[in-house]
Parts: C-alpha cells; sequence; structure tokens
C-alpha cells in the first residue's frame, strides 16, 4: 500500500494532460463484466442460498434477472463515475490533487493495518 501512495507521484510515460485515447467508456464496462470479483459474487449468491432459489422454475428466473439487473446497474455505475472522473482530472492540478488526496489515504490505510 505503501508502495503504491509512493508510485503516484513517479513518472509514467502516459503523464499528459489529455486522457488516453484508446480508453473508452465501453472498453471499462466490457473490463468490469469480466471482472472474477463479479463472478464470484454470482457464484456466492447461488451455493448461499440454493435451498431459498431451488423451489420453482420461476425463483431461479426471478433471482437471474435481479441479479443481472443488479450488475448491470452496478458496472454502468462504475463506468460512468470513472468516466466523469477522467473528465474532471484533465488539468495537471486536478491530478496532483487528486494524486496527493488518494497518496494519503493509502497511507492511513497501511498504518491502520499496522497499528491494528
Amino acid at each position: 500500500m505503501t508502495w503504491l501512495a509512493v508510485s503516484l507521484f513517479l513518472p509514467t510515460k502516459h503523464d499528459s494532460d489529455e486522457p488516453a485515447r484508446n480508453a473508452r467508456f465501453f472498453d471499462g464496462m466490457f473490463l468490469q463484466v469480466v471482472n472474477p470479483k463479479l463472478i464470484l459474487y454470482g457464484i456466492t449468491i447461488y451455493s448461499s442460498f440454493q435451498t431459498l432459489l431451488a423451489g420453482t422454475l420461476g425463483r431461479l428466473v426471478g433471482s437471474v434477472v435481479l441479479l443481472s439487473l443488479l450488475g448491470f446497474s452496478s458496472i454502468s455505475l462504475w463506468a460512468v463515475v470513472g468516466s466523469t472522473f477522467s473528465r474532471l482530472l484533465i488539468t495537471k492540478t486536478a491530478k496532483l490533487v487528486f494524486n496527493i488526496v488518494m497518496a494519503l489515504l493509502l497511507l492511513y490505510s497501511a498504518v491502520a493495518i499496522v497499528l491494528h
């Protein structure tokens, strides 16, 4: 975590005033769909609540639809927030302020883990 905080201030070859041209909204959304956490979430839901969902086909289909809607809305929200942040962090000053806040939060988390 400390390395992540320090690495925010190391120079990279992608430092520029404009966001990466290859980063598109649907590319980020696709990356979230294939995110292993989402797959594990589905496996956990169906293995934990199998007895509740196994009663009828209607319950199973309903839970699949509900899980799909929740997953899609969460992925969409995450993609919109990321897209908004990338537009807000265009200037070097905004990036610096954001990196300082994130670095301080990472350092705080690292210290809290060590002390507890």
